[in-house]
């Protein structure tokens, strides 16, 4: 599994359309979330992982780190992806070095 920094991560958003996946509950993502991503909590992603882009790359995020590392293992040993990026720091870090408007919790 691939790792991305929230800096390489926010340059390539300027750059194209990326498919960026936040696996936390949805009461935080409501709080704050990455521009664009979509919300499937960790709970809910074997009932929705057809729901999953399996050709491009998946950039995976939770509050620190930790939930998008366990989804990406998951999905890499029971569904064969191969394509997925976990975003290093979360959301947390995303707030902390690329849009201080988010709100931490």
């Amino acid at each position: 599994m691939k790792t991305i920094n929230v800096n390489d991560l926010k340059a390539l958003q300027q750059n194209q359309s990326l498919i960026i996946l936040d696996v936390r509950e949805e009461y935080e993502y409501n709080i704050c979330r990455i521009e664009g991503a979509v919300n499937i909590p960790m709970g809910e992603i074997t009932e929705r992982v057809d729901e999953l882009e399996r050709e491009d790359p998946v950039y995976v995020c939770c509050k620190s780190g930790k939930r998008a590392e366990a989804v990406c293992n998951l999905l890499i040993t029971d569904y064969a992806f191969e394509n997925l990026v976990v975003i290093e720091g979360g959301v947390e870090a995303y707030a902390k070095e690329i849009d201080n408007s988010l709100e931490l919790y």
